[in-house]
């Protein structure tokens, strides 16, 4: 009779003792679900509000012969291919050259763009991307124009445009750095912190790597998820950025005070270094830079371009 109690009390608690166990992984299973469940929606919660309202309007042209409109069109602000042509961003308008350089057509509110100031532009999803000082994007696809407003911002211009994989960037000067994907347009934000890139005037992308110039707040770096910012307080001549090139190892810096470099693997440190720019050219007028045959192309405000080597030793200068 012992031996039956012992053993019914044994098989007792083994059951007692396999249902917590049971009990502890249901919790803890339970305890997961919901916290995964909280997460995807904070996270889709948080997508949602990045999501920027829009307004979507075609542009009609003004056939009239009694009406005619001459404009200068020698202030070129961004140049881009496109439908075999060349297309050029004037303070007159859109133009559009030949291979061989032949005038082709000056496009102007007309033809319906919605203003004639234009700052920037791309290609993406086979169509010509536009930048207006104050009429938000345009869309061109070499007939019509269309544009696109955001309802809950004023951009106060688009300064920079850059067709990314999957999806066109936009720069603005008070909207932040959005990002297009053909339907949805949302903001990308910076850090933890989910911070407003401010008065974006550069954007470019070497392999991983998204560069981001602004007009008074230096650069930023977005290096997978990771977000880096650099000043003056870093070596940069100025915070007011006119350009940047990167190759394999060196991240080039144009302002409108010169030139400085650093090497991208110190960027890629977590380390809080001074100085961490190498000052190059010290130019008051620079205001672009440009990669070519091997040399670095800087332009200064007066039309006149220098060329600099960039397979020497910055250091020793």
């Amino acid at each position: 009779m012992d031996a039956i109690k012992r053993t019914f009390n044994k098989r007792t608690l083994i059951l007692l003792a396999s249902l917590a166990l049971v009990g502890t992984l249901l919790g803890a299973w339970l305890i997961r679900q919901r916290a995964e469940r909280s997460l995807a929606e904070e996270r889709s919660l948080s997508e949602k509000q990045n999501f920027i309202p829009f307004e979507h309007q075609y542009y009609s042209q003004i056939n009239n012969p009694a009406i005619s409109i001459w404009q200068s069109y020698k202030s070129t602000r961004a140049i881009e291919k496109f439908n075999d042509s060349i297309f050029v961003a004037t303070d007159g308008g859109l133009v559009e050259f030949g291979p061989t350089g032949n005038l082709l057509h000056h496009y102007t509110v007309l033809d319906g763009l919605p203003e004639s100031d234009l700052l920037s532009l791309a290609t993406f999803n086979s169509k010509l991307f536009i930048g207006t000082r104050t009429s938000g994007l345009v869309a061109f696809d070499g007939s019509h124009f269309e544009g696109y407003r955001w309802t809950d911002r004023i951009p106060q211009s688009i300064d920079a445009l850059l067709s990314d994989p999957g999806r066109l960037l936009i720069g603005t000067r008070a909207g932040g750095l959005i990002a297009f994907d053909g339907s949805q347009f949302k903001e990308i934000k910076a850090g933890a912190e989910h911070q407003r890139l401010p008065e974006i005037t550069f954007l470019s992308r070497s392999g991983v790597r998204l560069f981001v110039g602004t007009f008074s707040d230096g650069i930023w770096i977005e290096d997978g998820a990771r977000w880096s910012h650099y000043t003056t307080a870093d070596g940069l001549l100025s915070n007011r950025i006119v350009g940047m090139v990167a190759d394999e190892e060196n991240l080039f810096v144009a302002s409108d005070f010169g030139l400085v470099t650093a090497r991208l693997a110190n960027l890629a440190t977590d380390r809080d270094e001074a100085g961490r720019f190498l000052s190059v050219v010290v130019s008051p007028s620079l205001s672009s830079v440009v990669q070519h045959a091997g040399k670095l192309v800087l332009c200064k405000d007066n039309g006149e371009t220098v060329g600099l080597r960039t397979d020497i030793d910055f250091s020793r200068l």
